[in-house]
């Protein structure tokens, strides 16, 4: 799996296959035949590399101080208005977006720890809002269920209708009893 790194030299390089005339009548342009070949040599010694290494455990420290310091700041101002908000996650995963093409290879996890925490923080946001707009849904609708049933009570007893009878126990001198 991977490039075979001990292979690499034994290659030998050929020449393109040639297409017949069919075949390259059926694209849409002509590969010019004119012109010469040009050989390109080095004028002098190659240039200096030089090569950079970060260990895992400052990368990882790295991108886990990034992703818990937006985090903080966006729980901060998980109480200020939306627009502030917005513009918390916006500024930072955007500005963390662009600067990967920027940044060097060993500096783009951090940048992609600060936009898993500012899509983290939107995602948060989003439902605590969408919780919020919920709780205020089922508070109106329970404050609009008693005023119902109040108003169907009071439709029903406001219609005048006969007393009840009043029934009284029997006294205990009644002769209608013994006899």
């Amino acid at each position: 799996f991977g490039p075979q790194l001990d292979t690499l030299g034994e290659g030998t390089w050929n020449d393109p296959p040639s297409v017949n005339a069919d075949s390259r009548a059926l694209f849409g342009f002509q590969v010019p035949e004119q012109g010469h070949l040009e050989t390109l040599r080095r004028l002098g010694e190659p240039a200096e590399s030089a090569v950079g290494f970060r260990s895992a455990r400052l990368t990882y420290g790295l991108q886990a101080t990034a992703f818990l310091l937006v985090l903080a700041g966006g729980l901060w101002w998980a109480g200020g208005s939306p627009r502030r908000r917005i513009t918390w996650v916006l500024g930072l995963g955007l500005s963390a977006m662009l600067l990967t093409g920027l940044a060097g290879p060993a500096d783009v996890p951090v940048l992609i720890a600060v936009m898993l925490a500012a899509g983290l923080l939107a995602t948060v946001w989003i439902f605590l809002a969408a919780l919020a707009l919920a709780r205020r849904t089922f508070a109106w609708w329970q404050a609009r269920q008693p005023a119902k049933a109040a108003s169907k009570t009071a439709t029903a007893t406001s219609v005048p209708g006969p007393p009840p009878p009043k029934i009284r126990p029997p006294a205990k001198n009644d002769e209608s009893k013994g006899k």
